[in-house]
């Protein structure tokens, strides 16, 4: 990558982050581990967001997307409202340090031996498959990439011709994978797109093992074999969007469970930004695949059987009231 290309992630990185910590305070709920997943996703949506804008412009080159970064950074840091709410987030993001040390600390040592082993050989494989292995599954060369490849070529976000029709298909990951190669004018790294994914995948399995009231081993049991499933460590470095579905459909999972344990104990939750993750996180995994629409119900369903009928019944009469009770409150 040369200069131009490192400056321009930076600066677009560090835009991005700001919108992330921005649009998180709106979406915290309190829980260490799922507010963890939460900022993971919003910055992947703010990502795409940021490069779909650019792409339907016709502006997506690294030149543009760095002077946009940089005004609009410069914008928001000279703001005082949102650089007092861009502290607050920062230092929520370091408390998360606390719980993590309690969990690290609370793991059995041969637990402990095991995560070294599996994050330090995990981290080595990711790096190997990134740098060495080109991509190589037939959805990726044939429509995911293949758009990729186009719309840094001509600098916009549009459909072309093509024999393959799924390249018509919602197109998400896409745009997020696009943040991978725009910046360096190559695919050298390019299976890193699925990284944030499998990272958001494992806190959100974890906050869900929290909410369900394993303790902090198990929920790290849990986590570790999510993020050891085969079919997923692959996908992860493949240039596939099945990783981000899943991800997405994880958090989804958590912010249900969460909403579903505080109507069961009559716990009056923050509704408000459960609601809004739920809903920023359903739009994205449909505009992902639309095939999410038939996971949706199972987690309803899921919620409804941990609360009980008249807890859920409960929740929902008094749903309308805390909605306009929190809309009141951002």
């Amino acid at each position: 990558m040369d200069a131009l290309g490192l400056a321009s992630l930076v600066l677009a990185s560090v835009f991005t982050g700001i919108l992330t910590l921005l649009g998180w305070r709106l979406v915290r709920t309190g829980r260490p581990s799922l507010d963890a997943a939460l900022l993971g996703f919003l910055w992947v949506f703010v990502a795409t967001l940021d490069l779909l804008l650019h792409g339907l412009a016709g502006a997506l080159t690294r030149t543009a997307l760095a002077a946009t970064s940089l005004v609009g950074g410069a914008a928001l840091v000279a703001f005082p409202p949102a650089r007092s709410a861009i502290g607050a987030s920062i230092q929520a993001v370091r408390s998360f340090g606390s719980p993590l040390r309690m969990a690290w600390e609370e793991l059995p040592g041969w637990l402990r031996i095991l995560s070294i082993a599996f994050l330090g050989l995990g981290a080595l494989r990711f790096v190997f498959l990134i740098w060495a292995l080109p991509p190589f599954v037939w959805d990726s060369l044939t429509y995911h990439l293949t758009n990729v490849a186009h719309w840094i070529q001509t600098g916009r976000i549009e459909v072309f011709e093509t024999p393959v029709l799924r390249i018509y298909s919602p197109a998400n990951y896409e745009v997020l994978a696009t943040w991978f190669a725009v910046f360096s004018h190559h695919d050298g790294w390019i299976e890193a797109s699925g990284l944030p994914a499998y990272g958001i995948a494992a806190a959100a399995t974890y906050a869900i093992g929290r909410r369900l009231a394993l303790s902090r081993t198990g929920s790290w049991i849990a986590a570790l074999g999510m993020a050891s499933t085969p079919a997923l460590v692959l996908a992860a470095t493949g240039t596939k969007n099945d990783p981000l579905v899943a991800a997405v459909f994880l958090c989804i999972v958590a912010l249900v469970v969460d909403a579903a344990q505080d109507a069961a104990q009559a716990i009056d939750g923050p509704t408000g930004p459960r609601a809004l993750a739920l809903f920023l996180l359903t739009l994205y995994g449909i505009g992902t695949k639309p095939y999410l629409v038939y996971l949706l119900p199972g987690a309803g369903l899921t919620g409804l059987i941990l609360a009980g009928a008249r807890p859920s019944l409960n929740y929902f009469r008094a749903l309308p009231t805390r909605m306009l009770r929190a809309l009141r409150n951002m």
